[in-house]
């Protein structure tokens, strides 16, 4: 058997402790995204979906500048912002927060719709 120092034995131990750290810590913060995601409601009528979304739209409209498509996927939005608000409403958990998620959203299509505005004025 071979001789261990002291300062082997340590090393291994940090190690062993440390990969047991990192896998706890993995695995509650899987659990709590899931969580999240459950709570938030997720999929395609998540309020964060529909702003990425928007902006994906807006950042094709800058580099294309094609209104009617631009237009048409803008109307695309508002059923999936009614639905977004209707789930919110349904679940009510923090009071009324879906009458801010629902004026912010209609405050950027409002916005994205000026720009699409502005663009086809010019042009």
């Amino acid at each position: 058997m071979k001789n261990y120092s002291k300062l082997h034995i340590l090393f291994a131990m940090g190690i062993v402790f440390s990969s047991t750290a990192m896998v706890q810590a993995y695995g509650s913060s899987s659990k709590k995204s899931d969580s999240q995601e459950v709570s938030r409601g997720g999929g395609k009528h998540c309020m964060k979906n529909i702003e990425h979304d928007l902006s994906m739209i807006m950042k094709d409209f800058r580099k294309d500048h094609d209104v009617s498509a631009t237009n048409s996927k803008l109307d695309a939005l508002e059923p999936r912002i009614k639905k977004s608000v209707a789930a919110m409403k349904k679940n009510e958990e923090h009071g009324k927060m879906w009458e801010t998620h629902e004026n912010t959203l209609h405050r950027k299509l409002k916005e994205a719709r000026q720009e699409v505005a502005r663009y086809s004025e010019k042009n």
